[in-house]
């Protein structure tokens, strides 16, 4: 299958290539949102991460959430494995009471810092993961995010990772996740590799429904490949390889029902 145009502005999709949405003056306008609030939050003298290589998938996660809040109120958002990165900070500048599951200690005591610095203790916090279950009551958020997150989660424990990801969500709720995408990717982590393995690994699994269109296969430059290049080391240690691969993004909302 072929990127039409319509699938290509959708929410649900692979990256072709990173100047397809980051020329659009919508993601220039979130990406500059994004990197204003860290300058001040670094004038401060807080840490904050900015990550470029996330400059995309943060862009088009926070356009879908502005299309779904004009349809229904999102007042509770979890960004699940968000670390220390400027969304958090952005969603509760705007009043969202926003919580941070993360498995890394380190930042969930700089993330809880900062938040009583900016004043936002009621809104903004970080919550440590154990690798067990989350540590939140039922039904608890309007909306999750999760930013290439689920390519680093085992195998073994994505039945965990859904079931609980359903638990906290309220009915109607929605899932907005962008994951790494393609073979390439396997050489840093465990994406789908294909439309199929999309469904197999992440929709069907889920529980959830798709919002939206479905997936097509992107047509990648012929020079360049997938957009996204990392340097690896070789399975010996001795030499390195770029591992090309893509990023994609889904919506999933919680049934009703």
């Amino acid at each position: 299958m072929t990127m039409n145009h319509r699938s290509l502005c959708g929410f649900n999709r692979i990256l072709r290539l990173f100047r397809d949405d980051l020329s659009r003056p919508e993601y220039l306008a979130k990406s500059a949102v994004l990197q204003a609030l860290v300058d001040r939050v670094i004038q401060l003298g807080l840490p904050v991460r900015l990550d470029f290589a996330r400059e995309w998938e943060n862009a088009h996660v926070l356009l879908e959430l502005d299309r779904l809040r004009t349809s229904m109120p999102v007042r509770t958002i979890l960004d699940f494995g968000g670390g220390n990165s400027p969304i958090c900070y952005y969603l509760a500048g705007e009043g969202h009471s926003v919580s941070i599951l993360d498995i890394d200690q380190r930042m969930i005591e700089l993330i809880n810092s900062n938040s009583r610095v900016l004043g936002w203790d009621s809104r903004l916090r970080g919550v440590h993961y154990s690798g067990k279950e989350w540590p939140f009551g039922d039904a608890r958020f309007d909306c999750v995010i999760s930013i290439s997150v689920f390519e680093g989660i085992l195998r073994k424990h994505r039945p965990l990772f859904w079931s609980e990801m359903r638990r906290v969500m309220r009915p109607g709720a929605s899932l907005l996740m962008t994951f790494d995408y393609g073979e390439g990717g396997r050489m840093v982590g465990d994406p789908p590799i294909s439309i199929e393995e999309i469904d197999e690994q992440i929709i069907r699994p889920s529980g959830m429904e798709l919002v939206g269109e479905g997936f097509s296969e992107p047509v990648f430059d012929s020079d360049n490949g997938p957009p996204v290049k990392a340097i690896v080391k070789t399975v010996d240690g001795f030499d390195y390889r770029i591992a090309a691969y893509s990023f994609a993004a889904i919506h999933l909302r919680k049934p009703t029902r």
